[in-house]
Order: structure tokens, then sequence, then C-alpha cells
């Protein structure tokens, strides 16, 4: 599609109707087809002759007081003619539109088209030239200072956000310098020949209580390094109403379980894993696993006599 509109001067659309009343538009192509061009150039004339313009069927239709097929007919003539040019839209799609001269009328002059024999005098015809240049200058204008307002809002902006990440560097570079009053740092400190040793108070709940699990009898011991699932299990036990507060008595629960020091029929025995369970701590405390034995399977259920498995003889 060819969209490349063409340069217009000042005051074209008022131009444009007077050439078509010299060229007698509307005996030629019909005062339809005359209603139509100056629609299109008017409305050129209102968007500052910046672009083509654009409508739907269903909008020019009532403007102009026409049907469909009237729409289509005086269009049609207008293009053929020379006088406009269209580019179809679509469904989703104005069509676009814009007014031409045909050559046969570019030759035409602007004086009246009226009865009078006096001519136009040369200070009217100044003065539409001081109005055109007029115009011109002030659309220069507008666009100029336009311009110079977007450019100072940008320079601000900038200038802002410079000062702001000086303003960043210099606090970064003030919390990272030394201060006067202390020492300077040994460059090459000797290291400690004896560390100090992490205290009950120092170590961090998570060490506390996997010290304390490796210290029952006949469970899967901890090995460093705690992986990050085991560490998220244990951050949410932590943060459970009361789950600390009964950590003494699940320990003790456990190590008066045989069942959870590896006495069963699978040698299982308490992991950390299953102990961090939401409902692990609560079970061990109600003597769920207190004196439990394991079920030796049914082949040594039917093996035993009749009376002692509780079915009648």
């Amino acid at each position: 599609m060819d969209y490349s509109y063409p340069d217009r001067e000042p005051f074209f659309a008022h131009k444009f109707t007077r050439i078509m009343f010299k060229t007698c538009l509307c005996q030629e192509l019909g005062t339809g087809a005359f209603a139509l061009l100056t629609t299109i150039v008017h409305t050129e004339d209102a968007a500052r002759y910046r672009r083509p313009v654009t409508f739907y069927n269903t909008q020019l239709m009532p403007v102009l007081g026409m049907s469909q097929s009237q729409l289509t007919l005086a269009r049609s003539k207008c293009i053929k003619a020379g006088w406009l040019h269209y580019v179809p839209g679509g469904k989703s799609r104005a069509g676009v539109y814009w007014v031409t001269v045909p050559d046969h009328a570019m030759g035409l002059g602007d004086s009246p088209t009226d009865d009078s024999d006096v001519p136009v005098a040369e200070d009217e015809a100044n003065e539409r030239q001081t109005v055109d240049k007029r115009e011109t200058n002030e659309r220069q204008t507008v666009d100029k200072r336009e311009t110079n307002e977007r450019q100072t809002v940008d320079k601000r902006e900038t200038n802002e956000r410079q000062t702001e990440d000086k303003r960043e560097t210099n606090e970064r570079q003030t919390r990272e310098k030394p201060s006067p009053f202390l020492p300077n740092p040994d460059p090459n400190p000797t290291p400690d020949p004896s560390p100090k040793k992490e205290t009950a108070k120092t170590r961090s709940p998570l060490s506390r209580i996997v010290d304390e699990w490796n210290n029952l009898p006949g469970v899967c011991r901890v090995r460093p390094p705690i992986s990050d699932s085991r560490r998220r299990a244990m951050g949410a036990r932590l943060l459970m109403r009361g789950w600390v507060e009964a950590l003494p008595d699940a320990f003790e629960a456990i190590r008066g379980s045989p069942f959870c020091q590896g006495e069963n029929e699978r040698n299982w025995r308490a992991t950390i894993d299953w102990f961090l369970r939401p409902d692990t701590v609560t079970k061990l405390i109600e003597g769920q696993y207190a004196g439990k034995q394991p079920f030796s399977g049914i082949k040594a259920w039917l093996e035993t006599p009749e009376k002692e498995n509780g079915i009648p003889e």
C-alpha cells in the first residue's frame, strides 16, 4: 500500500475547494463527489496536513447522506477522474484517503470566480501571503517550543539520575571507608592458634537438635553437611507452636522405644527425616511408639495355636 502523503501548503483545503469551483466538478462528477472531496480535504486540514485521513464507510455515509452504493459510485468517479487517492480498508481497518489535483487543473489560478471585474488588489494578495507566513511561523514556533520543553525535561531527569547515582556511590564509599579512630587492620593477620569453641548459646537451633539426635541410641545418625531440604523442614517445625517445648519428651520416647531403635521385622530405625515430619513428635509423646511390636506377618500368625491367635476351637 502506498502511504506517501504529499506535502501541503497552508490553506490548501480552501484553494482545493476553489479549484473544484473553477472546473465545474459538480457538473462533471455530481454533488456527491463534491461533498466527498470537500469532507476529505477539510479533514486533512483539521489534521494539519501531517497525515492521510481514515474513514470507515459507515462513518462517511451519514455525514454525506449517502447509501453504500451511492458512496461507492461517488468515490469511484473521484478516483477515476484523478481527484482522490484511496486505499481500501478491511473488516477492522479503516480506508485511507487524501485528495489529489488532476493534471488539467494544475495551472488554474486562485483568483475569485464571481462576476466582479475588479482585480484582486495587490495589498490583499500581500496580506494573504503575510497571513500564510504568520501561520507557518506560529506552527514552527510551537513545534520548536515543544521540542525544547521535551529536551529540558529529559536533561533534568538525566541530571537527577546522575546526582542520585553519585550520592549512592559516595554513601557506599563512606560506609566502606574505615574509621580514623580505629587502628589500621593488619594486612597479614596471624591466625588464632586456639580458636574459640562453639558454645551452646552460640550454636544454631538446628545444630543443637542434630547433636541431641546423634546422642540417641539406635537411630540413624546425621552426617554433615545438612541438606537444604532438611534445613527447610527444620525451619518449618521450629515455627510450629509447642514443637520445641515437646522435644525433650519426644527424645525420651525414642530412648524408650525398641521399635525406633531397629528392633522390628524390617530392621527399620528412626531417621531425622521421619522425625521432622509434622506429626511425628505428637505421636511420640502420645506413646504410639512406646513398646511397639511389629506384626510378624500372616504366615507367623497362622502358625500360632488357635487359642493364642484368638480363633475359637
